[in-house]
C-alpha cells in the first residue's frame, strides 16, 4: 500500500541587494521550480500561461492590497501541481515588501513550512528548515500567543536534532488549548509516522470532532484505519472524500489509498 502520509504537510533577507535584484533573481528560481517542482506534476501549456501572467503582474505589483491576491492566486496553483518550492520562492518576495507585516510574514511562513515537510532530500530540507524557522520567529515576535506558530516550530523541532523539545512544545500547546486543531493533528501525524496507529486514529478522531471539515485529517485518519484493519470504514471514508472534495490533492490521496485496498 501506497503510504501519503509521508507527503501531507509535516531565510535570511539579505540587505546588500536592492528589492528590484532580489525579485529578478527570485523570478528566476521561481521559473526554473515551475519546470522541475518537488515530485510536482507536469503543468499544461494554457496553466504555464496563467502563471506567467499572475507572476508578472506579481512583480510589478507594491500595494499590499494588490500583492498578496496574486500570490495567494499563484500558491493555489503551485499547490495543485505540488510546486510547493515555487510557491516558497515567491514568498519572499512577498516578505521583501513587507517584512514587519503579520499576513505577509505567515504566507511566507507557511509556504516554507509546507515545502519542508514535502522535501525528498536532507539538502532541501535544511534550506527549507532555515527559511521556515526564519519566518516562524518572526511571527512569533509579532504575535507572541500565537500557538498554531508554537506548534509549527515544535514540529520543525521534531525533525531535528531535538525531537523531545519539539514534542515537549507541541503537548504544551495543547495544555494551554485542549482543542488546537494543529496540536492535535501534528500529534496524530507523530503516532502514525512511529507506527502508533491506534494512537492516531483516536487523534485524528478527535480532530474532525471539532473540525469535520479537515479533509487532511479525514486522510490520515483512513490510512490509520486501514493499518489497524479497519478496511471497510476506511474505505467508506475515502470513497466519501474522493466524491466530494473540491481538492485535486485529496481525491489523488483518496484514490491511491483506495487503489491499495484493491484485491
Amino acid at each position: 500500500m501506497t503510504s501519503v502520509l509521508a507527503f501531507m504537510p509535516k531565510a535570511v533577507v539579505d540587505g546588500k541587494r536592492s528589492v528590484a535584484q532580489k525579485t529578478e533573481k527570485t523570478d528566476e528560481k521561481a521559473q526554473e521550480a515551475d519546470s522541475h517542482g518537488v515530485h510536482g506534476e507536469e503543468i499544461s501549456g494554457e496553466q504555464l500561461e496563467l502563471i506567467s501572467g499572475l507572476r508578472q503582474r506579481f512583480f510589478l505589483a507594491e500595494q499590499k492590497a494588490d500583492l498578496l491576491p496574486l500570490f495567494d492566486s499563484l500558491n493555489s496553483i503551485y499547490r495543485q501541481f505540488n510546486r510547493y518550492d515555487s510557491a516558497a520562492i515567491l514568498s519572499q518576495t512577498v516578505v521583501q515588501h513587507f517584512p514587519e507585516d503579520i499576513d505577509a510574514v505567515n504566507r511566507a511562513a507557511s509556504a516554507w513550512f509546507d515545502l519542508f515537510g514535502l522535501s525528498l532530500t536532507e539538502e532541501s530540507a535544511s534550506k527549507a528548515r532555515e527559511f521556515a524557522l526564519t519566518h516562524l520567529n518572526k511571527l512569533l515576535s509579532l504575535e507572541p500567543g500565537n500557538l498554531d506558530n508554537q506548534v509549527r516550530i515544535g514540529v520543525i523541532k521534531v525533525n531535528s536534532e531535538n525531537p523531545m523539545e519539539g514534542i515537549t512544545a507541541i503537548r504544551g500547546v495543547l495544555e494551554k488549548d485542549p482543542s488546537n486543531q494543529e496540536a492535535i493533528f501534528q500529534l496524530g501525524m507523530l503516532s502514525a509516522r512511529s507506527g502508533q496507529f491506534d494512537k492516531a486514529v483516536s487523534r485524528f478522531r478527535q480532530l474532525l470532532e471539532i473540525a469535520p471539515e479537515r479533509e487532511d485529517a479525514a486522510v490520515a485518519l483512513a490510512e490509520s484505519l486501514l493499518r489497524t484493519g479497519k478496511n471497510e470504514e476506511a474505505k467508506e471514508l475515502l470513497q466519501r472524500l474522493k466524491d466530494t472534495t473540491k481538492d485535486p490533492a485529496v481525491r489523488a490521496a483518496a484514490q491511491s489509498l483506495l487503489a491499495g485496498t484493491d484485491g
